[in-house]
């Protein structure tokens, strides 16, 4: 008995079928769409194409637990890729702020960019508004954004690119994108370029090579790319533990201001103190797609000034 002949992928369906599925698709059920998108690429071009998806995002502060539904976002069309981040609304007004307790009920932005077949893009939402912006959108960079931690310096944001060779650049102040590139990697093909804000309110960046990792430091011109100095080089083989760097090593964050850089390897994930070269060992596991590092300030003092009453209780 003759098998039955194997049935046809699914970027192989007659166009007006493939059409006649999406369009079953419930409207109120966007990630019908995001999975139809995981086909193939030609399903996720005729789902990104015609159909435009609300995504919901919601802004939570893990330290309180305090969380922010914000408005639907329309995307259309569907974005390949893309990544946020969340900043004091005072970072782009004349007004000052000392960012130790805006994220207990200030204002904030939210700034989403990523890309589609056809463009970059970027919204904004602002808390006091309650809205977001109308989009703005650039020349596509013939890439894709990463899902790695952005960076503030000076007026612009900076997300890397998941090749690793630029990123993306968006101005707060004119709403304006660009693409800015990073040094020649030392790296392989796979490892991440991971963005970071110094001390000094530069763009920072850390790469890693087989056994070591690499900081670097923007020189940004008035105009143009800028120049980028190697500010530091740290070797990897008397830190970590014997047989860590066996498999492979990759810098998954990188926390310029308090001296901390996330390492992953065959081994798991480390944190390297830069000051006291201490490592620990965060997680044993190597399958995660991002590390988000999250810093937050306490001050009862300014509780005390404002209420009257004795600082609280707790952690």
């Amino acid at each position: 008995m003759e098998a039955d002949p194997p049935l046809p992928p699914a970027s192989a369906l007659m166009v007006e079928l493939v059409e006649e599925v999406l369009l079953r698709f419930p409207p109120a059920d966007p990630a019908s769409l995001v999975r139809a998108a995981l086909v193939c690429r030609r399903w996720r071009r005729d789902t990104g194409r015609d159909a435009p998806v609300d995504c919901e995002l919601a802004v939570w502060d893990p330290a309180t637990g305090r969380r922010t539904d914000l408005p639907r976002l329309p995307w259309s069309p569907y974005p390949y890729s893309w990544n946020a981040a969340v900043l004091c609304a005072a970072t782009i007004t004349a007004s000052a702020c000392d960012h130790l307790d805006c994220c207990g009920g200030g204002h904030f932005l939210v700034v989403v960019v990523g890309t589609n077949h056809a463009e970059m893009f970027a919204h904004v939402y602002s808390s006091e508004a309650g809205a977001w912006n109308a989009p703005a959108s650039a020349r596509h960079p013939d890439d894709n954004v990463d899902f790695a931690p952005s960076a503030l310096a000076g007026n612009a944001l900076y997300f890397a690119f998941q090749t690793g060779a630029a990123a993306l650049e968006y101005d707060l102040g004119t709403r304006e994108m660009a693409v800015v590139r990073l040094p020649p990697p030392p790296r392989l093909d796979w490892q991440r370029a991971v963005l970071a804000t110094r001390d000094d309110g530069r763009l920072g960046l850390a790469t890693a090579g087989k056994s070591t990792i690499y900081l670097w430091a923007r020189e940004a011109p008035p105009r143009g790319d800028g120049s980028w100095v190697q500010t530091r080089a740290i070797e990897l083989d008397t830190l970590l533990p014997v047989g860590a760097l066996s498999a492979f090593v990759d810098v998954v964050s990188f926390v310029d201001g308090v001296g901390v850089v996330f390492v992953r390897t065959g081994d798991g994930l480390f944190t390297i103190d830069l000051m006291s070269r201490r490592v620990t060992k965060v997680f044993k596991d190597t399958f995660f797609s991002g590390i988000f590092p999250y810093m937050s300030f306490h001050t009862p003092a300014l509780e005390v000034a404002s209420t009257g009453e004795g600082p609280s209780s707790g952690t």
